[in-house]
C-alpha cells in the first residue's frame, strides 16, 4: 500500500544507513515498530536547527520530509519486502 501511494507520488526512499551511535534504528515490539535516533539525512548535507531561527518554513518541511523517507526505509523491512501498513497510531518527533 504506502510502496504504491509512494510511487504514485514520486517518492523514493532513501538507502538505509547504518546507526550513528550504539543503538538499534527499528524495533518491533508486540507488534508495533518503534523508530529512533533519525534526522534529516539522505546523503546531502544535514539541515539542523529551528524553523524561523535557523532555518525557513521550506528548509523546515523539506527537513521533516527527509526524516519521514527514513524512518519508511528504516521501518520497511519490518513489515516484510514491502511495507504494507496504511495506519499509525502515533508519531513523535521533536
Amino acid at each position: 500500500m504506502i510502496d504504491e501511494r509512494l510511487a504514485e507520488l514520486g517518492l523514493v526512499l532513501p538507502p538505509v544507513s547504518p546507526p550513528a551511535g550504539n543503538y538499534v534504528g527499528c524495533v518491533v515490539v508486540d507488534g508495533m515498530v518503534h523508530v529512533g535516533g533519525h534526522g534529516p539525512i539522505d546523503g546531502n548535507p544535514v539541515l539542523h536547527g529551528k524553523v524561523g531561527r535557523d532555518l525557513t518554513l521550506e528548509e523546515g518541511r523539506r527537513a521533516a520530509r527527509i526524516t519521514a523517507l527514513s524512518i519508511l526505509a528504516h521501518s520497511g523491512p519490518s513489515w516484510g519486502t514491502s511495507i504494507g501498513s496504511s495506519a499509525s497510531s502515533r508519531c513523535s518527533a521533536w
